[in-house]
């Protein structure tokens, strides 16, 4: 059995001589009413910062009205700058009041990270480039006041919208198209975001480039076959929502359990269709055979990566599949739908793409999988997913972008 040994969240790789000065500005980050949210933004800013670069985070965080009831006063006292691991952070944190009103909601939003910013330049300086993670909103509400300060901004695009037509409100396709204006380049996690936002948004016109998602590499223990005979675990990770198809992922491993004995399925993760999911298991008879984590930190994840066979990632849309690549990083093969970012990730040697939405060839990669799992080469994925999407690659194509914009008249 493969034993999992240690989760690295930032490791250095080379470091770039051209020494930036950053400001990152997620649109999500994490929290004192919501620690999860944006991990992964935290993650990729100390990768950052870990290799040569001053790396200030600007989060003004907007909470939905729901959290009004665990919101406190004292949490605007919080506004940084602190240190986490490396990073200078300056953090707000504010609920939304006019969640109907999403024109106003925008406005103050903008209003309280403009102040924000302001602080962070009068505490550590005038950053060389602000990275905006997502235009939706921390690049729309910033775009303007850079321009203004001759600030170049990379403005990130991650949201799952830019796949599913018409998904965006006028008003969001107005601000976006205003960012991209305003944008030195417009960077995309996947050929297939890239495609979407060229033929949406005019504004872009061919500024646009893709730098895949990074994983931090974990290192294993050695000993990652497991044992002859040992039940086949298939693991699925992702949030609980409606387009993660995690229901006809139930189905299909349904049918499978009335063709082979010693098989499994655990789902990491949690979601507002926890209730549905934990009702399709009873109703399939999968109670013994189906486990549900809830959810996990990125070393927990990890954990059950360890102990799992394949990873699963049925969903109708995708704009990367961070959970795969985190899977091949533990040498996983992996089954995954033509939706978007994972055919940029998934090749033959790695494992098997498949259409959306059909549970029969869900079904059967599933089969094929268990099969056939005898001819992936574990160590060959594990390093397939270091060379593609470590941290090295990510750090390299940001450090590129940045002397770029560096040497611009």
């Amino acid at each position: 059995m493969r034993k999992y040994c240690e989760y690295l969240s930032v490791v250095v790789y080379f470091r770039d001589d051209a020494h930036m000065k950053i400001f990152i500005v997620p649109s999500w980050y994490p929290s004192n009413l919501n620690p999860p949210s944006g991990a992964f933004f935290a993650t990729w800013a100390k990768m950052l910062a870990g290799n040569g670069h001053e790396v200030t985070v600007v989060a003004n965080i907007l909470h939905s009205l729901r959290k009004l009831g665990s919101y406190s006063y004292r949490m605007l006292r919080r506004q940084g700058p602190f240190d986490d691991q490396g990073l200078t952070v300056f953090r707000r944190e504010r609920i939304n009041l006019w969640p109907k009103l999403p024109e106003r909601s925008f406005r103050s939003y903008q209003m309280n990270l403009i102040t924000l910013f302001h602080q962070a330049i009068e505490k550590v300086g005038r950053p060389d480039i602000v990275l905006a993670q997502s235009s939706l909103w921390a690049g729309a509400a910033l775009a303007r006041e850079l321009t203004q300060l001759h600030i170049p901004m990379l403005v990130a695009g991650h949201h799952k919208e830019f796949l599913m037509p018409d998904s965006f409100t006028p008003f969001q396709k107005g601000v976006i198209e205003q960012t991209y204006v305003r944008s030195a380049k417009i960077i995309c996690n996947s050929s297939a975001v890239e495609r979407a936002i060229l033929f949406a948004f005019p504004a872009a016109n061919r500024n646009t480039t893709t730098i895949h998602n990074p994983v931090p590499i974990p290192t294993m223990l050695p000993g990652a076959s497991p044992a002859s005979g040992e039940t086949f675990r298939f693991i699925a990770v992702a949030v609980y929502r409606p387009e993660k198809r995690l229901d006809l992922l139930l189905d299909a491993f349904g049918a499978l359990t009335r063709q082979h004995d010693n098989i499994r399925l655990t789902l990491v993760g949690d979601g507002v269709q926890r209730g549905a999911l934990k009702k399709q298991i009873g109703r399939l008879g999968l109670g013994d055979l189906v486990d549900m984590t809830g959810f996990l930190a990125a070393d927990g994840v990890m954990e059950q990566l360890a102990l799992g066979h394949c990873l699963v990632m049925p969903s109708d849309v995708e704009t990367f599949g961070l959970a795969l690549v985190e899977a091949m990083s533990m040498g996983l093969p992996v089954i995954a739908t033509k939706c978007g970012g994972p055919e940029d990730i998934v090749r033959p040697t790695v494992g098997a793409l498949i259409p959306v939405n059909d549970r029969e060839a869900l079904t059967e990669a599933m089969r094929s999988m268990m099969a056939g799992y005898a001819r992936y080469d574990r160590e060959a994925i594990r390093a397939y997913a270091v060379d593609h999407f470590g941290p090295q690659r990510y750090v390299a194509a940001y450090g590129s972008l940045f002397q770029e914009l560096a040497s611009s008249p």
